[in-house]
């Protein structure tokens, strides 16, 4: 500890000058500061929760990669390397999720256009190549829908946004879910199960949000309500 006797201040440095006036420091004997309380606390940074999310996704979709990696080894028939489709499907989430933790942009609206957009272009890819599977429909779309759904989710709780966005946010990813699921009616899907647990995810993801929501949301949503009126008037 130094002091500067222009200035009147002790300064915890290994500066010799003063850092405001630049006088010289003078050292202080250390028996007159062994009890020296300092004017701000020393600042301690605190874990982020966003990051222990990060590393909880990195974790199950590395095991979710190598899980369905080695059952496709062992379990090979026809040569159908459904895992493909696991691993393309974690990495779309990880880096989905990891976008939404660190962007401060508007990332809801951007997951739905990205799923839809990536929907369109995996049946695209999926019609050109080889539409006598129809894995764009039966796997790939719907666990589009599953995973979007989650991570909307994770947006509406970890981010600070407007309730009413949220809303058109899971109506989005609602329609997306119930896109598969009517294919199926009409006979363009084959899986029922992936097609029908899409849907349910959606329903009960949007179910989630309406009977959890707090009050204090729902109180703002009626204000935008009030608030249009006045405008559209």
């Amino acid at each position: 500890m130094k002091r500067c006797n222009k200035c009147k201040l002790e300064v915890n440095t290994a500066r010799k000058t003063c850092p405001l006036c630049f006088t010289a420091l003078e050292e202080i004997e250390k028996q007159d500061y062994t009890n020296y309380i300092p004017l701000y606390p020393e600042y301690h940074k605190k874990p982020q929760k966003r990051n222990i999310l990060l590393r909880l996704f990195s974790f199950l979709s590395v095991v979710a990669i190598l899980i369905s990696t080695i059952v496709n080894y062992f379990t090979l028939a026809n040569n159908n390397w459904w895992c493909i489709y696991v691993i393309v499907g974690s990495i779309f989430v990880l880096v989905l999720v990891r976008w939404l933790i660190f962007s401060k942009s508007n990332i809801g609206k951007k997951i739905i256009i990205q799923s839809y957009a990536l929907s369109i272009a995996v049946w695209i890819i999926n019609y050109i190549s080889n539409y006598n599977i129809k894995w764009s429909l039966d796997y790939v779309i719907p666990g589009l829908s599953i995973a979007s759904g989650i991570v909307i989710m994770i947006f509406f709780w970890t981010k600070t946004i407007k309730f009413s966005q949220y809303i058109s946010y899971m109506f989005g990813q609602l329609m997306l879910g119930l896109l598969p699921f009517v294919l199926w009616l009409f006979g363009l899907a084959d899986v029922l199960w992936g097609c029908l647990s899409a849907l349910c995810v959606s329903v009960v993801l949007f179910l989630s949000m309406i009977f959890f929501t707090s009050t204090e949301m729902k109180e703002e949503l009626k204000e935008e309500k009030k608030e249009s009126k006045k405008e559209a008037k």
